[in-house]
């Protein structure tokens, strides 16, 4: 088996095991994983990261520890401040869909636009995390929160 330890300031998820949804995510700074098992985890932090996952190795057997490895883990803080607007967007780039976690505790506007400013959508972000679902073609895109002239780029693969 392999034991993954994420620094104490990284906020991790696992959304995906072996291509399929969870039924609810799971969010811990340990993770375990056995032969055949594959998880997506999503990695954020409010403060920037520049530290290290701990990666053990354990005989599927008899459980003995094989060794270790350290790999290099740099995360910028995810929240964006905008006007006193707080929201993370993730992942950026992204296929089909992307999230936007508002900060604030009331709705705010947001609008996606094209590179020449005309609105594709339009639509109130809640608080908490929103999944954005896009059916527009790969690009470069626009993010407006709030009522800030400030755009976030953001690029459909």
């Amino acid at each position: 088996k392999t034991q993954f330890e994420f620094p104490q300031d990284a906020e991790t998820v696992a959304y995906l095991a072996d291509g399929r949804v969870l039924p609810t995510p799971v969010a811990s700074n340990e993770f375990e994983l056995y032969p055949g098992e594959r998880f997506d985890l999503l990695i954020k932090s409010h403060v920037p990261i520049d530290s290290f996952v701990k990666v053990s190795y354990f005989d599927i057997r008899n459980d003995n520890f094989l060794g270790e490895n350290l790999v290099p883990l740099k995360i910028g803080a995810n929240a964006i401040h905008m006007d006193n607007i707080g929201f993370n967007v993730w992942p950026n780039p992204f296929k089909d869909h992307f999230s936007i976690e508002s900060l604030s505790e009331d709705p705010i506007p947001y609008s996606i636009l094209t590179i020449d400013g005309r609105i594709l959508h339009k639509a109130t972000l809640i608080p908490g995390i929103n999944a954005i679902q896009t059916s527009f073609s790969s690009g470069i895109y626009g993010l407006k929160i709030g009522n800030s002239g400030r755009i976030l780029t953001i690029v459909k693969q």
